[in-house]
């Protein structure tokens, strides 16, 4: 959900025990640009937006918005889904972009995709409710100064945004995965190890029914993220029979779970929800990202605009919520149902590509380049040179100045 698709061709890792093996299963020359996965990222988004502004909509158009679009809402009830998508293309992105870089690397190329957008985002929303109160939106400081961190879910504290919470299982995958695989080098063993693992350890911790364990291994979402490191292999290095039964666990799994989660969506609907179509619509999520990868043909398609759908996508998954309710709820009294539906996604879709073009792409590589920077002086030994410990006595206490000598003038 949060990674433009890299190139293919990952570089290699350090010397390892299975360097060799890999580098001879490997393939050859990839794909530049993996343009269908990047349009699928839109596709994703767009059905998490339809879903908050046909199917969830009663609070921006202060009305059931089931009497409003006839049927529609019945079609888009599902489109909460998109989340889960958004994880099958996250674990296949993921585990590309952390091929061949050590962990530190890893860590501050996921802190500047994900950051500059989102403290925008923040601010954004903030200022949208604040001028504009009519969401009903209380936000207190202290609640805004920990969302910047975007930790706010482990600690209990609401997100600025309903939408921020899939970004504490986005962080928790990218730590789970950088902690586990990457700092020690991504290989093909390891990645194999660690999707079996947490595989079983998620199976483990649904039967537990243990909070803290359930917790720790996200054993809901789990499925979605390994079923996309899984075909990340598969493109990377080529389809086995191991990794086939691997995909399709992850894939049952995820269909286990899609029923608990399909009950929960219930909710906030408001009204029944059927299992098959979320059966089809998580399997059609496999399918798509395996076929935008997997085949030669689709995965050669390469196209300026899919790249800049994929750029899009996750600034407009983070204002769209908020600041497109908010347009709904002042002009729905003056614009019919349809075009004002159809002109707020439009407008939502400029300002997530503005958001990029002017807050991420100019921020980015300077966010990158003082991280690395700060990286690079963690990693030399001569570092700690640079930045001289404060001398202090044996009790703790600062030393005495040293005495300074008294200048010629009052000398004589």
């Amino acid at each position: 959900m949060l990674e433009a698709v890299e190139p293919g061709t990952a570089g290699s890792t350090g010397p390892s025990p299975t360097a060799t093996s890999e580098r001879q299963r490997a393939p050859g020359a990839r794909p530049a640009r993996l343009g269908v996965l990047d349009g699928l990222r839109l596709v994703a988004a767009l059905l998490v937006v339809c879903y908050h502004f046909i199917a969830q909509g009663d609070t921006a158009w202060q009305r059931d918005s089931r009497s409003l679009f006839g049927g529609a809402d019945a079609a888009t009830a599902y489109g909460w889904l998109g989340v889960q998508f958004f994880f099958v293309i996250s674990g296949f992105v993921i585990c590309m972009s952390a091929w061949g870089k050590p962990l530190g690397e890893f860590l501050v190329s996921r802190a500047v995709r994900l950051y500059p957008a989102y403290w925008f985002a923040i601010l954004a929303i903030t200022v949208a409710v604040w001028i504009a109160p009519l969401l009903q939106t209380r936000m207190i400081s202290s609640e805004i100064l920990i969302n910047l961190t975007m930790f706010q879910h482990p600690v209990g504290v609401p997100g600025i945004s309903a939408v921020f919470w899939t970004l504490w299982n986005e962080l928790h995958f990218y730590l789970l995965f950088g902690l586990t695989v990457v700092w020690r080098g991504t290989t093909y063993r390891r990645v194999l190890a660690f999707c079996g693992l947490w595989t079983i350890a998620s199976v483990f911790a649904a039967a537990a029914r243990e909070p803290v364990i359930s917790t720790l291994v996200d054993e809901r979402y789990s499925p979605f993220f390994i079923g996309g490191v899984v075909l990340y292999l598969m493109y990377r290095f080529r389809p086995t029979l191991l990794l086939w039964g691997l995909l399709g666990i992850s894939w049952a799994l995820a269909l286990v779970k899609s029923v608990t989660l399909t009950r929960e969506a219930v909710t906030f609907v408001g009204y029944p929800l059927s299992w098959r179509p979320t059966a089809g619509i998580v399997t059609a999520s496999f399918v798509a990202v395996g076929v935008a990868t997997l085949v030669p043909r689709v995965a050669r398609i390469s196209n300026r605009w899919l790249t800049v759908a994929g750029a899009m996508t996750y600034p407009l998954y983070l204002l769209h919520l908020e600041i497109g309710w908010l347009l709904i709820r002042v002009l729905h009294r003056h614009l019919p149902v349809w075009p004002l539906t159809l002109g707020v996604i439009a407008v939502m879709l400029v300002f997530a590509y503005a958001v990029h073009r002017f807050i991420e792409r100019p921020l980015a590589p300077r966010m990158r380049r003082l991280l690395l920077r700060a990286l690079a002086d963690v990693r030399d030994p001569a570092g700690a040179e640079r930045y001289p410990a404060r001398p202090v006595t044996a009790d703790g206490a600062d030393p005495q100045p040293e005495a300074r000598p008294e200048p010629a003038e009052r000398i004589r």
